[in-house]
């Protein structure tokens, strides 16, 4: 507290910390700062957060974005950059030309010991559960990958082919986003380029991989499993890492419990909605929720471009 009573910021936003231990200083920060005017928030990852400013600022637009004179009330896509008090806004394809700075990505790769007996089954479940799964050429990586075939029938058919044929190895890309290949006798290799879309699409396929370790039956269900099982099983595993423990409500179909922010959660995994009497909770955990589901069953607006 009093690194903020030094700086005296107008705006306080909590970040990368636990979710309850954020929630308990939150309130503390609130409890202190609330009669001076600052404003505190603690947003879920990829969470937006609108801040108002009221002081005026100029800047500079260039390059291709300023072929058309911006409108009052409209938006612009670009990067502000500051250099001698000065603000210059430009598109992001553009900073090498206007700034002299060079936009980088980030490569993840990450191994997971992971039986080759177990290929066929890792890409069953991952079939069900990802609306999404391309057969790759080998040695391709999360940049710029491509789909052996397009042809979706021809796709499903060497899906099917692994599944069915314990020795068809090949790598597979999950939502056009996340890599998955054997990188070694009994290692998984998980490899994408890292956005906020795709760090979340990896710990899904991280989720059903540990599902299935813990799960010495995962070969017989692939004969009978049950996709709704199979969602309720990532949701929960997601879930719990986020905010600790969560229990499955007996004789239910898909519900679950949990404690979030010290409020009582219910959370029905097949209809996709939750219920919690503190409004600002529960809006939370339905972002969750529904961020863990969209990555499962994409839709047209959760897009995974990487360029």
């Amino acid at each position: 507290s009093q690194f903020i009573d030094e700086l005296r910021p107008q705006h306080i936003v909590l970040v990368h910390g636990e979710a309850n231990m954020m929630a308990s200083l939150k309130k503390q920060l609130v409890a202190k700062y609330d009669q001076t005017g600052v404003g505190v928030w603690s947003p879920q990852n990829t969470e937006p957060v609108t801040l108002t400013f009221h002081e005026s600022k100029v800047a500079k637009v260039v390059g291709s974005i300023a072929a058309e004179r911006p409108q009052h009330g409209g938006q612009l896509n670009g990067v502000v950059l500051h250099k001698n008090f000065q603000l210059t806004v430009v598109g992001v394809e553009e900073i090498a030309d206007v700034a002299g700075l060079q936009v980088s990505s980030l490569l993840q790769r990450q191994n997971i010991p992971f039986s080759s007996l177990s290929w066929g089954v890792l890409v069953f479940h991952l079939n069900k559960l990802f609306d999404g799964i391309a057969v790759l050429n080998e040695g391709e990586t999360a940049r710029g990958t491509t789909a052996q075939s397009d042809d979706k029938a021809e796709n499903a058919r060497q899906v099917e082919q692994m599944v069915n044929e314990p020795g068809e190895v090949k790598p597979i890309r999950v939502l056009d986003a996340v890599n998955v290949r054997i990188a070694a006798k009994d290692v998984v290799e998980l490899e994408w380029t890292s956005n906020p879309i795709n760090d979340l699409v990896a710990d899904s396929v991280l989720s059903v991989m540990l599902q299935i370790l813990s799960s010495p039956g995962a070969k017989k269900s692939m004969e009978r499993a049950d996709e709704g099982q199979e969602v309720f099983n990532i949701v929960h595993a997601m879930l719990s890492e986020r905010y600790g423990n969560v229990e499955t409500v007996p004789d239910s179909e898909g519900v679950c419990k949990l404690v979030v922010d010290g409020n009582p959660v219910m959370v029905d995994v097949p209809k996709e909605t939750v219920d919690c009497p503190d409004a600002e909770t529960q809006k939370k955990v339905e972002t969750a929720l529904k961020r863990i589901t969209s990555c499962m069953r994409p839709s047209a607006s959760c897009s995974c471009d990487t360029a």
